[in-house]
């Protein structure tokens, strides 16, 4: 996203008495803005780690997540941040869509009557080609649907593993 755009972002938000992670999000993008940097918002999700696998949690001494790690410190990391979902597609639309999805209900496994915009498609039509977004996925980018549902969202850059060589780890 560009300067332009965020500042709108920032200045549109509420004046007045903003939860402390509204007004610490609101006041990091605003001294980046401010000081003519750029922002990037990045969203993870993490499938199938505890917090003791996690240094950020307060895991083992020996994380197996250090750069995770590094990203949580410097930027805001949201510690009670929950998606419900028992397998990665309804992970992924209840963060990305808001949507409550379950075995049977998932919008990306062929449930194309179900109209729901996510986030890449609703920055995608209030924005326009300034807001660009991606989708990296360290799996099968084709299993449920996954790759073609994003695509269908409106994110500009789609990866999977497929799109890496074999021999890369």
């Amino acid at each position: 996203m560009d300067r332009e755009v965020l500042e709108h972002i920032v200045l549109q938000g509420r004046q007045s008495s903003l939860p402390p992670i509204e007004e610490a999000i609101k006041s990091a993008v605003s001294e980046r803005l401010s000081a003519g940097k750029p922002v990037l918002a990045l969203t993870i999700l993490m499938e199938s780690f505890r917090p003791v696998d996690i240094g950020i949690y307060g895991g083992h001494s020996r994380s197996i997540t250090p750069n995770f790690d590094a990203l949580a410190r410097e930027g805001i990391l949201f510690q009670n941040a929950y998606a419900t979902g028992g397998v990665t597609r309804t992970g992924q639309e209840a963060v990305w869509c808001g949507y409550l999805g379950g075995q049977e209900t998932s919008t990306m496994r062929g449930r194309e009557d179900v109209r729901i915009k996510c986030l890449p498609a609703l920055l995608k039509a209030k924005y326009g080609q300034k807001a660009d977004t991606a989708w990296l996925h360290g799996g099968d980018g084709g299993f449920d649907g996954q790759r073609n549902y994003w695509q269908r969202q409106g994110v500009n850059k789609v990866t999977s593993r497929d799109d890496f060589d074999a021999e890369a780890p």
